[in-house]
């Protein structure tokens, strides 16, 4: 099954197609249009459009909107089902919120949390935490450890306790 681009994306020239297994073909050369995008792993396809300036677009969301448009895509995101984000068949792709997408990737191990230093949330480095450890070894109180690495003595209980800042 085919699409022409033009017929989705009217700004876009009507020398293009796409088929329901994520191939883009240009009329001019023939040729499949997709390419890697350098920092990720997806796909991207430059298209000019009918006022000669060069649009870019992400494959797996173009096959989307030609194959199974919904109302609000402009706010959704696109899901690989499988993870791999180079398989842009349409049968792989599925609309998605942006929490529903992060679920997935958690899911299936596409995303890990991050632990110790690498947490979003982590003001202290591993070199605190060891100190934090031996402070404690040495008898010092949490309130005490607290006012020298420069945090609350709750939380410097959370990583005595194990529940937080896992290395």
């Amino acid at each position: 099954m085919e699409k022409r681009i033009h017929d989705f994306l009217p700004e876009i020239k009507d020398y293009y197609t796409v088929n329901d297994k994520g191939e883009f073909f240009s009329d001019n050369s023939g040729k499949m249009k997709t390419r890697d995008r350098s920092g990720t792993e997806y796909q991207i396809i430059n298209f000019m459009t009918v006022d000669g300036k060069k649009r870019t677009f992400r494959a797996h969301r173009l096959v989307l909107m030609a194959f199974n448009p919904v109302k609000n895509m402009d706010k959704l995101e696109v899901n690989h089902i499988d993870g791999n984000k180079k398989n842009n068949n349409l049968s792989n792709l599925e609309w998605c919120t942006g929490s529903e997408n992060q679920k997935h990737a958690f899911k299936t191990g596409l995303q890990k949390a991050r632990k110790g230093e690498s947490s979003n949330f982590s003001k202290l480095k591993e070199k605190d935490i060891n100190l934090i450890f031996k402070l404690r070894k040495e008898g010092k109180t949490q309130q005490q450890i607290a006012d020298i690495v420069n945090c609350s003595s709750s939380n410097i209980s959370y990583i005595l306790n194990k529940k937080t800042w896992q290395v």
